[in-house]
């Protein structure tokens, strides 16, 4: 089952700047898509779509993300932007992977495991100091 970031619900996936838990929360929804073509739903057309869209999303936010981090002078920037080249490889390696079998659900699980991990680990690192920089955690 994906991880619900709803507004307000405290999840602990939600970092505090609403405009990367806005994005987190579609990547989790696109997700949700795939979950939903998974096992004996799989069809290509809809693995395909959805980790077209993923893929497309992941990397609108990264770069958002990475620039954010960049205009604010986070000093663990190149790690961070480290483990978002892994996961685009990832992503072209189930890219690749598509007429092989149903991947839907491995790709889900790892997609799941990863986004959790990599926002409650590896984004929070980054909060504390983009907040003492004083952006507004409010805006989107």
């Amino acid at each position: 089952m994906v991880k619900s970031l709803a507004p307000d619900s405290g999840n602990k996936y939600e970092i505090g700047i609403a405009e990367i838990d806005a994005q987190h929360r579609e990547l989790f929804a696109i997700l949700a898509r795939l979950e939903e073509h998974s096992g004996e739903r799989y069809t290509y057309d809809a693995a395909r779509n959805a980790l077209s869209k993923l893929t497309e999303y992941a990397n609108v936010h990264f770069a958002i993300e990475e620039s954010l981090m960049r205009m604010h002078g986070y000093p663990d920037l190149l790690a961070h932007i480290d483990e978002h080249q892994r996961l685009r490889k990832q992503l072209a390696d189930f890219q690749q992977r598509l007429l092989d079998a149903d991947i839907a659900t491995q790709l889900h699980k790892f997609i799941e495991s990863w986004l959790a991990n990599h926002i409650d680990i590896t984004d929070r690192k980054y909060v504390p100091h983009l907040l003492a920089s004083k952006i507004d955690p409010t805006a989107k």
